[in-house]
């Protein structure tokens, strides 16, 4: 039961209360000054709304609030698939994020139970969640953002509806369509030259992690993540059609290993490593948008708006479609599953289209 007490050296009224969604004893200042009348009857309504609160959790049980089933639920639908190429997990910390971000929005929605969330609620969330506020460690977000964590809040509440907590699951077919996808752009051979060069520019250990991690990225197209490898456990030689070949290990989402022939052009690059006893190709350390703000930098995700590291990758699929490399050898090369995702990799340029004039 929350109360009202006062303390030495302040002059408001401070309150003990049960906080609902953790369970701890809070002690905190009301904000409504000791000695008047009108404070003291604010203060009192604050203890009347803090202990309505307290019953409610005791009527109800702490087992339906959705902070203190949530977490839980996170865990063990999403193991902790720690890799050597994500250590944090790929899924489960997207999620963690997203549920950090809608326990903000919940806390101000004053919401602690899944049968209180409406489907107006969720509709209008993009709209909050476009607009930043660091006081409660909200940042800016795009309307993609918000509609990916509103699908893990609809896994949330169909959780809810299989404990009896809800019937029905109100953000499912809210009917809100994401933004266009923002097309990332193909580097070209003058835009790799650049890069190449002011990498060279970078202060250590930056310059070390941009250049192992484009040159893997350049001659394998793989993502930013798989080109964090070990050189003297993950590249080894191995008899292949009877010949000796470097072979490299990449490790993609899901936890899934992928052994690939390494690029002739990368063996100078793991030699080096390799003498070294060099254990990752860089360092592990907190490199966020490293690359983002270098290409930002050196000018080109200016000059070619979407512009990132992923940029690569694309390049590679777009060289191997100008090469004239059968789809399904440049799709094990590129380890994409579907058909529908490599096309949408490749970007042709208007020279690209002249075989069509010749072929009419």
């Amino acid at each position: 039961m929350a109360s009202l007490y006062r303390q030495k050296k302040s002059g408001f009224w401070w309150i003990k209360f049960r906080d609902p969604a953790t369970g701890k004893i809070c002690r905190q200042s009301t904000g409504f000054r000791h000695g008047t009348a009108v404070e003291l009857r604010r203060a009192r309504e604050l203890e009347s709304q803090k202990t309505m609160a307290e019953r409610a959790v005791a009527s109800h049980g702490r087992e339906t609030l959705l902070q203190a089933w949530v977490p839980e639920f996170i865990a063990a639908k999403y193991p902790d698939r720690a890799t050597q190429a994500r250590p944090d997990g790929g899924t489960r910390r997207r999620f963690l994020t997203a549920w950090r971000t809608l326990r903000i929005w919940l806390d101000e929605m004053d919401i602690t139970r899944a049968s209180q969330i409406t489907r107006e609620q969720c509709r209008a969330y993009p709209a909050w969640r476009q607009q930043p506020d660091k006081r409660k460690g909200k940042y800016r977000a795009g309307r993609n953002t918000a509609l990916m964590e509103l699908k893990f809040l609809s896994m949330v509440l169909t959780e809810a509806m299989e404990r009896k907590q809800i019937p029905a699951n109100p953000a499912l077919r809210l009917g809100l369509k994401p933004d266009p996808r923002r097309l990332r752009p193909e580097f070209s051979d003058e835009e790799l030259k650049k890069i190449v060069r002011e990498i060279k520019h970078e202060h250590e250990p930056a310059r070390t992690m941009l250049r192992n991690s484009f040159l893997i990225a350049r001659w394998h197209g793989v993502r930013l993540n798989e080109t964090r490898v070990n050189p003297m456990t993950d590249v080894w030689a191995q008899e292949v059609g009877g010949r000796k070949r470097w072979m490299i290990l990449f490790r993609q989402k899901g936890g899934r290993e992928e052994p690939k022939i390494l690029h002739p052009k990368l063996i100078p690059l793991f030699n080096k490593l390799r003498t070294a006893k060099a254990t990752r190709t860089y360092a592990d350390l907190p490199w966020g948008n490293r690359w983002h703000k270098f290409l930002k930098r050196i000018g080109i995700s200016i000059a070619s708006p979407n512009a990132c590291f992923h940029s690569l990758r694309i390049t590679a699929a777009s060289r191997l479609a100008r090469a004239n490399v059968a789809e399904r050898k440049a799709m094990e090369y590129l380890t994409h599953a579907s058909t529908t995702v490599h096309a949408s990799y490749v970007r042709w340029q208007p020279k690209d289209m002249e075989e069509c004039h010749h072929a009419l």
